[in-house]
């Protein structure tokens, strides 16, 4: 592929076990496939078969732009990540992330639209792009720094402007929940990318570009980007304040957003060191009158997710700069904020005795609630509980994962959290438990990780949530529980375009969308009439998944989305966005129509390398508790409704609805001729 508006017209593919470095044509996959998530999800399908393990020199580490990376549109800055994930559990998977910041931009600058690496080094190297010139360097004077050390290093010795991924400590011990980062606040988080890249022996990649992203026509483009920043949000200043308790992160206009407290504060508009074309990063910034130093303006979310939850209620300002801190540890270490995070969702949620299932959830939340009910202790996991909302426990728990040291506990947990709750299960006497203990430990993480089946591991993520409706937290929410069982890693609906919560008009607007999308006014409500609302949730299912991969491979910010707009006199925002910002980007015409079967086309592919790895319908399920413990109304999942919405989301994704798999007709119909021959093969296609 030539270059061309849009796109940098290759691929960057780098095999470490060869030291061979070429490119790959990006017309081999786009614009078929978009750019990002779908692209990547077409090389996996290419290149890893099933029986290539996570953590193989045969696994591939995809990093992949989409045709708006780099360019003026606002959200335009973020990088998709895929891999064969070693978090996911109990079998390994497929899976993705996502990570904002500058080095995907920098990417597109150097001439790629993104990097295959494969292979594994014999010794630590990095890989340093800058435009044409690529080279495989010995990295053994960075290993064992820590990814701030890193990235300092590297600016050092290829300039201040150059744009990195690096692993920490917890990749370089190929840690199933370690993380890639990129700055001090950005990463690829959910997944495990940072134990990949550590199993390849592959502590960074620095990039510098002195190019550009080209464009048809640069006018219209700053006019489009203009059109589409003034959808959303602004950065004019907001009043201040004063004598709130604010967590940054994400904070509501108020200055409030959950209970994770740095103290007193005043809180009010400022720039922030967001992401590139961001057009919300400078929303909130706080200065804290008892802690100067703390001052400053944050990213999208921070620190919400490391309080320790006695902090909350007991010493919130102890517990919010504990949990600054414990975010700047981790982000060092390269370590999974969401297998560690002490989350809630509303005070009530989350005092013992844990009336309600959670929101979000992480393997803090789990090792709290075992420790609660007097299964963990400081002999059995080698954390000192007495301490917990301490530095000294946070310490013992992040390094004692991420370096794999200390009790057999903490080195099982760099493993995952699911694999621990299994051993556990499977050994109580080890941890000096019984049999019923042990299964109650497992119990206890099925709470905080809903997915059952084999390819689960993942622990909530909005998934039983009204997410900011009047419903609020700890609901039945069908469409979040679909998404959940029927995503390959974690699932949040809270941030698509189509989230109830993004609504600004209130019901008449749901109804509206309903019927305009779904042909059903009851589409997109939680509640109908006092009962839990399962009508047409298998179409909004299916709505949720091919935006999220449309909005991931073309690609755009998560919080970018123009469903709904609070500065039109409608409310309403633009439908049409997505291909409106693919044209603008590339030249091309498509419709919102056609752009959105190209998204299909990307999931039904990703549906399909799980139907390979061996995934049936009877993985697409929530662990009982999820059907059967009431939220706050006493409402429970009824389990004919699941059944019948299961049906009607494989109905309209065009599976078949004994196994789930992507039927001939599916495959034909969005032009994956050469998936359906292969499952054919394997027995797997009807």
């Amino acid at each position: 592929m030539a270059e061309s508006y849009g796109y940098a017209g290759k691929i960057l593919r780098v095999d470490l076990s060869t030291g061979k470095i070429n490119d790959v044509s990006m017309s081999k996959y786009a614009p078929k496939f978009i750019g990002g998530r779908a692209v990547g999800a077409k090389i996996m399908w290419d290149e890893v078969p099933p029986s290539v393990g996570a953590l193989d020199p045969e696994n591939r580490l995809i990093f992949m732009t989409g045709p708006i990376t780099g360019t003026l549109l606002p959200g335009a800055a973020r990088i998709m990540a895929m891999f064969k994930s070693p978090q996911t559990y109990p079998v390994e998977g497929y899976a993705w992330s996502a990570a904002g910041g500058f080095w995907g931009p920098e990417l597109k600058y150097a001439g790629y639209d993104g990097i295959i690496v494969q292979g594994k080094s014999e010794k630590p190297v990095y890989i340093w792009i800058k435009d044409d010139y690529v080279d495989i360097i010995p990295a053994s004077f960075l290993w064992g720094m820590n990814s701030f050390e890193t990235q300092t290093e590297l600016f050092r010795r290829h300039g201040e402007k150059t744009h990195t991924l690096v692993i920490g400590p917890a990749g370089e011990n190929q840690c199933r929940n370690a993380t890639v980062q990129t700055e001090s606040g950005n990463a690829f988080g959910e997944g495990g990318s940072g134990g990949v890249m550590g199993s390849k022996n592959l502590k960074a990649i620095a990039v510098r570009g002195t190019g550009q992203v080209n464009v048809p026509d640069i006018r219209e483009h700053m006019k489009m980007a203009e059109y589409l920043t003034s959808l959303k949000y602004t950065r004019q200043t907001k009043p201040l304040v004063k004598g709130i308790s604010y967590a940054p992160g994400g904070a509501t206009e108020s200055g409030i957003h959950h209970e994770s407290l740095l103290g007193t504060a005043r809180v009010y508009a400022d720039y922030c060191h967001a992401c590139q074309t961001c057009s919300i990063g400078g929303n909130v910034a706080a200065e804290f009158f008892d802690n100067p130093y703390l001052s400053g303006a944050s990213m999208c979310v921070e620190t919400d997710i490391y309080v320790a939850p006695p902090t909350m209620y007991q010493n919130r300002k102890a517990g919010g700069r504990l949990a600054w801190y414990a975010t700047m540890l981790a982000q060092s270490l390269g370590l999974n904020a969401y297998e560690l995070r002490f989350y809630h969702s509303g005070a009530e949620m989350w005092k013992p005795p844990f009336p309600y299932p959670p929101d979000c959830s992480g393997g803090g939340s789990w090792l709290w609630e075992c420790n609660v009910e007097g299964l963990f202790n400081e002999k059995n996991t080698g954390l000192p509980w007495e301490k917990l909302g301490s530095g000294e426990f946070v310490e013992t728990l992040m390094r004692g994962v991420a370096y794999k040291q200390g009790h057999k506990f903490l080195k099982i947990f760099a493993e995952g959290v699911g694999r621990l709750a299994g051993y556990i299960r499977a050994n109580p006497s080890e941890f000096g438990l019984t049999e019923e203990q042990g299964e109650r430990v497992w119990s206890i993480y099925e709470k905080h990780y809903p997915r059952g089946g084999r390819f689960g591991g993942y622990p909530a993520h909005h998934t039983r949530c009204g997410c900011g409706t009047e419903e609020g937290n700890a609901r039945v929410t069908p469409q979040q529980l679909l998404c959940t069982v029927m995503s390959q890693r974690d699932y949040s609906t809270a941030h698509d375009p189509i989230n109830t919560a993004k609504a600004p008009a209130g019901d008449e607007q749901l109804k509206e969308r309903g019927r305009l999308l779904f042909g059903d006014e009851k589409a997109l409500f939680y509640l109908w009439n006092g009962d839990v609302c399962w009508s047409s949730k298998g179409k909004v299912t299916k709505h949720c998944e091919v935006q999220a991969v449309l909005r991931d491979s073309l690609i755009f910010c998560d919080y970018c989305t123009y469903y709904y707009s609070e500065y039109t006199k409608e409310k309403n925002g633009d439908l049409e966005a997505p291909s409106k910002m693919f044209n603008t980007a590339t030249g091309l015409s498509w419709t919102e129509a056609e752009i959105e079967k190209a998204a299909e086309r990307g999931r039904t592919l990703e549906r399909a390398i799980s139907v390979r790895e061996g995934r049936t319908r009877a993985d697409d399920v929530l662990f009982d508790y999820w059907y059967d413990a009431p939220d706050r109304l006493g409402k429970i999942v009824d389990r004919t409704m699941w059944k019948r919405a299961v049906d009607e989301y494989y109905t309209v994704m065009g599976y078949d609805l004994v196994n789930g798999w992507p039927t001939a007709d599916k495959l034909r119909e969005l032009d994956l001729q050469d998936v359906a021959k292969e499952l054919g093969k394997l027995g797997k296609l009807l």
